[in-house]
């Protein structure tokens, strides 16, 4: 990773042609850093250089006037937002994306992944079948927020990533937590994406560039 000027680092692949790309932005707290490989590879695939906006970075009314610095100063032409649910202030969303959408820079956000009440590592070695657990505490906590991220995001133009039916399929409580095949765990705690968890991201960020 190469450390760029405002706190934005970039997380282009290397080997690769990246000179005159449109560029992509992902914006998040540690949840979009558990993501950034997966983020790189998909802006990579799609024609785009990518960077990551600080690591941890919750938007707020402390650091938005560096968001509004750092975005000026890059110049994106996509920005990605991806963070734990229950951690956006809803209000500097709002701000953020009236700002990105009077610049007519795209935005996408990507929604909050499930987590849980335990450990999965710990739990995994409890039960050696491990391969999906009850996500309901997620369910329960964050729901209201998630639909207030969709109504922003719709009212500013954006597009909102559903991704829950990614890793709970049949069911909104009960959620997978490794790879049927390979047994390699999806997280490496309660809430944060391993690379196994991340990659099942990268169709749907891709298929985001396009909307």
């Amino acid at each position: 990773f190469f450390q760029a000027e405002d706190g934005i680092r970039d997380i282009g692949v290397t080997g690769v042609q990246t000179c005159a790309l449109p560029i992509s932005l992902l914006i998040g707290n540690s949840h979009a850093d558990a993501i950034k490989e997966t983020f790189a590879n998909a802006s990579v695939l799609s024609g785009y250089k990518p960077f990551l906006l600080q690591e941890n970075l919750n938007l707020s009314l402390l650091n938005f006037n560096s968001f509004e610095k750092s975005v000026s100063t890059l110049k994106p032409d996509i920005v990605f937002f991806h963070s734990r649910s229950g951690t956006y202030d809803l209000p500097s969303m709002n701000s953020a994306l009236i700002f990105l959408n009077a610049k007519g820079i795209k935005v996408v956000l990507i929604q909050s992944t499930p987590e849980f009440n335990e450990s999965i590592p710990e739990l995994a070695l409890k039960r050696q079948t491990l391969n999906f657990q009850d996500s309901s505490i997620w369910n329960g906590l964050f729901s209201e927020e998630n639909d207030r991220l969709v109504s922003l995001v719709a009212q500013n133009k954006g597009l909102f990533v559903q991704v829950r039916d990614l890793y709970c399929p049949d069911s909104d409580s009960n959620c997978y937590i490794s790879d049927a095949k390979t047994r390699h765990l999806y997280y490496f705690d309660s809430n944060h994406l391993t690379r196994t968890g991340a990659k099942i991201l990268k169709e749907r960020i891709r298929a985001a560039f396009n909307h």
